[in-house]
């Protein structure tokens, strides 16, 4: 191989990483709706996606309508337009509906959804959030120009997972290894 097909295919390899990270932050991301952002997330505030047994599923949202009142909802994934928001189709233990009043902004924070028991069987089961505008002629059913979800192409939620914190830690710790000796062996052939 010569100089110039190996800077070629360096710079093809750098540029499908460049890629490849930056759609997993676009993934990671959250999705805005027509009328506003609503994301799951802890007490404090900080997004969460997936919720493990003995964990708490919060809700916060931004930029909806300004001092409106909506009922938060936790819905199978996906959730269709004109979906009907019903109690019997809430997860047993949610703490849905819940009444929200949003403030002079058209935010709500920290809205607590449900509290998952410790002894919940693992699921891995997809949910969306729902923020049901209560106003107007669809009440009670989702609208995408009046209400928020959490997620439109992706589950919400996920939960209940096992708590795999100290899993990831360790297959990160193996992809960046793995990195390492691929690039350094890259290098290598690159200047023979």
């Amino acid at each position: 191989m010569n100089n110039k097909s190996k800077k070629m295919l360096c710079s093809c390899s750098k540029s499908i990483a460049i890629l490849a990270v930056l759609l997993v932050v676009l993934a990671t991301l959250p999705v805005a709706s027509a009328v506003g952002v609503v994301t799951s997330c802890d007490i404090d505030g900080n997004e969460v996606d997936q919720f493990a047994p003995g964990e708490s599923i919060y809700v916060k949202a931004t930029g909806l309508t300004k001092n409106k009142d909506y009922k938060i909802w936790i819905r199978n994934d996906p959730v269709n337009e004109s979906d009907e928001l019903i109690e019997e189709k809430n997860p047993d233990e949610a703490e849905t509906p819940k009444d929200v009043t949003t403030d002079g902004d058209g935010n709500f924070g920290s809205e607590l959804i449900w509290s998952i028991p410790a002894d919940a069987q693992i699921t891995h089961h997809g949910y969306d959030i729902v923020v049901d505008k209560q106003i107007g002629s669809n009440v009670g059913v989702y609208d995408s120009k009046d209400d928020g979800l959490d997620a439109t192409s992706v589950a919400g939620i996920v939960a209940p997972v096992p708590d795999v914190s100290s899993l990831i830690l360790f297959a990160g710790g193996l992809v960046l290894v793995a990195v390492y000796f691929v690039s350094g062996r890259r290098r290598k052939e690159y200047h023979r």
